[in-house]
Order: C-alpha cells, then sequence, then structure tokens
C-alpha cells in the first residue's frame, strides 16, 4: 500500500502535544504506524517538546 496523503503539520504537532480528542488520535496513530515520512515528522514533534 502506497500512502499518498500525508498529516498536516498542526495534526502532528496537536498529536504531539496531546491537544487532539481521542477519535483523532486513534487517526493519527495509526496513519502514523504506517507512514514512515509522518512518523518521522512526529518524532521531531516531540523531541521539540521534550516529549521524545
Amino acid at each position: 500500500m502506497t500512502i499518498r496523503h500525508h498529516l498536516s503539520e498542526q495534526l502532528l504537532m496537536a498529536y504531539a502535544a496531546g491537544a487532539l480528542p481521542e477519535a483523532f488520535n486513534l487517526v493519527v496513530a495509526t496513519h502514523v504506524s504506517m507512514c514512515s515520512e509522518c512518523r518521522a515528522r512526529l518524532g521531531s514533534y516531540e523531541t521539540l517538546g521534550g516529549g521524545g
């Protein structure tokens, strides 16, 4: 499966900050588990925020 759409910076930052509703957390977590590009971007946001 090829992922053609990626999560926005705002969505990834909100996820990293723990600021999303549970339903959005599930969607983001699922996408990040399958998308190495978004997973790497999320990692940088978590490191920046001290969550990594």
